[in-house]
């Protein structure tokens, strides 16, 4: 505890729980003074029926209001659970200031008014404290459940005690029955509102919190003082631990008010609360049957049926906390999308199957979607989620009985056998492999995906859930970088799984210290040969690995997050080199490819003009590279973006054209310069007349939209010179020149002359084939 202040954790959304340094100090001596008093009064310490002024009028008369403005502070003072401690403070004040009146004013001014009002107000108490407990318990069904259990035990109790003292009471004179019924209301009202706390304890178990502690026990100590008083009130006098009790259970409220806050979270499994409200149930039954067989007055008759109409109402909310629980547990082990097993069900069920000591080998087949991304990206997530839903449709289907699919959320999905071994899991994860084979429609598109599929054989069962599912993972993630179906794992495999985690934080090591290099490959204007740009591509200068090439490290940037980083690195990269040549004489173009996230940031214009500047080009010098799935995700914001580049005077470039999966309505309403036709296209252009007519096709859609078409891929002349004939504009490839270094294509340009004009023949892919 702190010198100054006591700084506990508050509920989540509030402030930190500080109990102001008075207030502490105060409590601690109200404390300490009870506590002095109340041993004082035990048999033994004093004469008895000896009174101490000091203590049993002064130091008591005393305590009531410091009570109430203790109380009244917390409610003022404390955001938390304000209503409801406003509710119990209002019961403490009246308490504390009724309690004066008895005390300190009535042994000297005797008024049955003033005695009569007291009464009355010490009964206002139970009303009062009762709000205030079921504020405290919060909303929803946790509230309604504690407090008819609450009311449940008072009609128990309340027919109870009508059966057995009503007709004594009945007995009594009309003077002294109302005296009577008075002090029996006490003791019914300090049950009531401990079955309220005792209902809380069997709903909350002891996550209760020290607050509900504490009021528990000021009310359990004011019951027995207020039973004593009933019991014995003809014989009652000042300075008895009767005093005492009175004054405790106030502090004790007191106490509770300044704890830290606990959010009322019913604790699943707990059955106390069913208990406390069975056994009520039972008592009024009882109670009701007895009224059947006796003659008892229609009052404990009453009371017993209202026990029994609660207990029904209680019941309803039972069955309905169950229901929600068991819907609650379903959904805890299913995946939500698919229906399937979750995560959390299936290594249950693999925890339960290596435990086993039936023969057979459990296996884990960790399946993950290609090209899923791509999909997601280009159709929507809708037509996602409607890919996800079909794919586990489709699997499910290449099961064998006993075995148990899952999705462990994207993507990922897993599957359980529990007979894995001699060849049955390979055998198992072709079926799963060859379910997607067949084509899926979506939103009206054809599409088709792939898996990768990692598979784990258990050895002896002792491997545990967790580490079958890591080797499982470990395969699949070495079935993607071999681009193969099924991979199983074995241990070597590990070694490449530490050396992919290693390449990865060596990747993120590599963009921050400029380990990232550029080559640039041409572009020639296809009717004339001459230069017109290149397109820069990035590579990895690794300090131990040597020259990595793209495509080893590229695919670990989306899945590191490093896409954003490595863009703007790479497009910094280039505009200095295509800077440089300018400077030199070369006036070029440069061509960047940018991710989709890089697409969809809207400060991205205001970035990419501030690197122009500072490397003193115009926007004519660069063409930005895009994918046709970018419009798919944020059509509006991409549009805006690619609007504000272009303004700038930068060139919008479709790259891989025809092999995405969106419409060609963007060609009409998004703002391009050219397209670029993708490799597959160029490779049979030559020998295969579909290929040509496509590509005949295009270039003509192309220039009626105003359009340039660049063809990638170009490995031939004979290539080259049917897109001549197809008036194609602009081609790169490995018969003009692979990628060079910055150094080695300035070299390359010097081969050409000043007139940067490219003919096909030896002298051309001299040094484009040179080492460098």
């Amino acid at each position: 505890m702190s010198s100054r202040t006591d700084r506990r954790r508050a509920p989540a959304g509030d402030a930190p729980w500080v109990v102001p340094r008075p207030v502490r100090v105060l409590l601690r001596l109200l404390v300490a003074a009870v506590v002095l008093w109340t041993l004082s009064l035990l048999p033994g310490v004093r004469p008895s029926g000896q009174v101490v002024p000091l203590l049993d009028v002064w130091l008591r008369n005393a305590l009531w209001p410091l009570f109430a403005v203790l109380a009244v502070w917390r409610a003022v003072a404390v955001r938390t659970d304000r209503l409801a401690w406003s509710f119990l403070a209002a019961a403490v004040t009246v308490g504390s200031v009724l309690s004066f009146a008895f005390y300190a004013v009535l042994p000297r001014v005797p008024s049955e008014a003033l005695a009569a009002v007291v009464d009355v107000g010490w009964l206002a108490m139970y009303p009062l404290a009762y709000a205030g407990f079921v504020l405290l318990l919060g909303g929803g069904r946790l509230r309604r459940a504690v407090w008819l259990d609450a009311l449940l035990a008072a009609f128990a109790g309340g027919s109870l005690a009508a059966l057995a003292l009503i007709g004594r009471l009945l007995t009594l004179d009309p003077r002294g029955l109302v005296p009577a019924l008075v002090h029996l209301a006490y003791p019914l009202g300090d049950l009531l509102l401990l079955m309220v706390v005792a209902s809380v304890f069997g709903a909350l178990g002891w996550r209760a919190g020290r607050a509900w502690t504490f009021l528990g026990l000021g009310f359990a100590v004011q019951s027995i003082a207020d039973a004593a008083y009933a019991a014995g009130a003809a014989s009652w006098r000042v300075g008895t631990l009767v005093d005492s009790c009175w004054t405790t259970s106030l502090l004790l409220v007191v106490v509770a008010a300044w704890q830290r806050p606990q959010p009322a979270t019913a604790r699943t499994g707990g059955q106390g609360h069913l208990v406390t409200a069975a056994v009520s149930a039972v008592l009024c039954v009882a109670v009701l049957f007895t009224a059947t067989v006796l003659e008892v007055p229609p009052v404990v008759s009453l009371l017993a049926l209202g026990g029994v109409l609660t207990s029904v109402a209680r019941t309803g909310v039972a069955f309905r906390q169950v229901r929600d629980l068991a819907v609650f547990r379903s959904q805890a082990r299913t995946d939500e999308l698919t229906g399937l097993a979750n995560r959390r069900r299936f290594t249950e069920a693999l925890s339960a199957a290596l435990r086993r000591t039936a023969p057979g080998r459990p296996a884990v087949l960790l399946v993950d979607l290609d090209r899923f991304k791509e999909v997601n990206d280009s159709l929507g997530h809708a037509a996602g989620d409607e890919l996800l839903l079909e794919v586990g449709r489709r699997f499910a289907t290449a099961l064998r009985p006993g075995d148990l699919l899952a999705r462990f959320g994207g993507d990922e999905f897993a599957v359980l056998t529990r007979e894995g071994g001699g060849g049955s899991a390979a055998a198992l994860a072709a079926r799963l492999s060859a379910a997607l084979s067949g084509p899926f429609v979506l939103s009206g598109v054809r599409v088709h995906v792939g898996s990768s599929t990692g598979v784990a054989v258990s050895v002896d069962g002792s491997e545990g859930a967790a580490e079958l599912i890591r080797r499982a993972d470990v395969a699949m993630y070495r079935a993607k970088a071999d681009r193969c179906a099924v991979h199983q794992y074995a241990d070597a495999l590990d070694e490449l799984s530490r050396d992919r985690l290693r390449l990865v934080d060596e990747l993120r090591t590599g963009i921050e210290g400029g380990q990232l290099v550029l080559h640039h490959q041409p572009k020639i204007a296809v009717a004339s040969g001459r230069v017109t740009g290149v397109e820069a591509l990035v590579r990895w200068q690794h300090p131990e690995r040597g020259l990595v090439p793209p495509d080893v490290f590229l695919p670990l940037v989306e899945d590191a997050g490093l896409s954003s980083a490595l863009s703007a690195q790479v497009l910094r990269m280039a505009l200095r080199d295509c800077a440089r040549w300018h400077a030199g004489g070369l006036p070029i173009s440069v061509a960047v490819n940018l991710s989709t996230s890089e697409l969809l940031d809207e400060d991205l214009p205001r970035r990419v003009a501030a690197m122009l500047r500072e490397v003193g080009l115009t926007g004519s010098a660069l063409v930005v590279e895009i994918t046709e799935s970018v419009f798919m995700v944020d059509k509006r914001t991409s549009v805006a973006v690619l609007s504000a580049l272009r303004d700038q005077g930068i060139r919008i470039s479709i790259d891989d054209y025809g092999t995405g999966y969106s419409s060609l309505a963007y060609l009409r309403e998004l703002p391009l310069d050219e397209l670029k036709l993708d490799r597959s296209f160029t490779q049979d252009l030559d020998t295969d007349p579909r290929t040509a007519a496509i590509v005949a096709s295009t270039v003509a859609l192309a220039h009626s939209l105003g359009l340039a078409m660049v063809a990638e891929g170009v490995e031939s002349d004979a290539v080259l010179e049917r897109l001549r004939r197809d008036g194609c504009d602009l081609a790169q490839g490995f018969h003009v020149s692979r990628p060079l270094p910055a150094d080695a294509l300035e070299a390359w340009f010097a081969e050409l002359g000043p007139q940067r004009s490219w003919r096909s023949g030896p002298r051309a892919g001299r040094v484009a084939d040179s080492p460098a």
